[in-house]
C-alpha cells in the first residue's frame, strides 16, 4: 500500500512539473497571438487584460499598401535562400579538407576559424562594412548574403567536421580503389550520408539569418534596400 501511494505521489509530482512547462511555454504564445487582436490600447494596459473586443486591424495595417509588409518578407526569404546554400556548400568543402587533407597548419587553421566566431561583431562591424562599400555590396542582397554566410561558416565547420572525421576511412579508400576521386568520394558517397547533419546546420544557419539584425541594419542603409530593391 505504502509503494502504491509513493508512486501516485510521484505521479502527481511528475504531472505537476510537467503542466507548469506547458504553462511556461504557452503562456507567451497566447500573449503572442492574443495581442496581434487587440488594439493598442489593450497591449499596453495594466493589469493585463485576458477578456477584450478582438480587432483586425493589425492585420489590415501590415497587409495594407502603406506598410507593404511583403516587399520586407521577401527580402529576408531571399537572403535566407541564398545563405543557406552557400554555407552548406563552402562548409562542407572546408570541413572535409581538414579533416581529410594533409598541409600545414592545418589544426591551427581550423582553430582560427572557430576563434573567429567568438569576436564580438562590433570589432569588425566597421572593416566589414568598408570592405562592402569597396566592393559596391552595401545596399545589395548579395552583399548581405555574402555577409551572413561569413557569420554562419565558423559554425557549420566545427558541426561538419566531427562527422567527416569519425565517417570510416575504409570506405573512402574502397570508393578511390574503384577510381572515384577525392571530389567524387565526397559527393557521391559521403554527402548522400551526411543529411542528418546537413540538416542540422541547415536549421542554424537558417535561424542565424533570420534572427539577424544589426548586420542587414549596417549593410542596408537605403530605404531602397530595405523594402522596394
Amino acid at each position: 500500500m505504502k509503494s502504491i501511494t509513493k508512486r501516485q505521489i510521484s505521479s502527481a509530482i511528475s504531472n505537476l512539473i510537467i503542466l507548469g512547462a506547458v504553462i511556461v511555454i504557452c503562456v507567451p504564445l497566447y500573449n503572442l497571438i492574443s495581442s496581434s487582436f487587440k488594439s493598442y490600447k489593450d497591449v499596453i494596459a495594466i493589469p493585463y487584460k485576458f477578456l477584450f473586443t478582438p480587432t483586425l486591424a493589425n492585420y489590415r495595417t501590415i497587409l495594407g499598401e502603406e506598410i507593404q509588409f511583403y516587399k520586407y518578407l521577401l527580402n529576408s526569404v531571399i537572403v535566407v535562400a541564398g545563405t543557406v546554400p552557400l554555407v552548406l556548400t563552402t562548409g562542407t568543402l572546408a570541413a572535409y579538407a581538414l579533416t581529410r587533407a594533409k598541409f600545414f597548419f592545418r589544426r591551427q587553421i581550423a582553430f582560427g576559424i572557430l576563434v573567429s566566431r567568438m569576436i564580438p561583431f562590433m570589432i569588425v562591424m566597421i572593416p566589414l562594412y568598408l570592405l562592402m562599400l569597396k566592393f559596391g555590396l552595401v545596399n545589395t542582397r548579395l552583399g548581405l548574403i555574402v555577409a551572413q554566410a561569413g557569420t554562419g561558416l565558423p559554425l557549420s565547420i566545427w558541426i561538419l567536421m566531427p562527422f567527416f572525421r569519425a565517417f570510416p576511412k575504409e570506405i573512402e579508400d574502397a570508393a578511390l580503389i574503384d577510381g572515384c576521386s577525392q571530389l567524387g568520394v565526397l559527393i557521391r558517397i559521403i554527402l548522400p550520408l551526411s543529411g542528418p547533419v546537413l540538416s542540422i546546420v541547415a536549421i542554424l544557419v537558417t535561424m542565424l539569418s533570420w534572427n539577424s539584425y544589426i548586420l542587414p541594419l549596417i549593410l542596408t542603409v537605403g530605404l531602397k534596400s530595405r523594402g522596394d530593391d
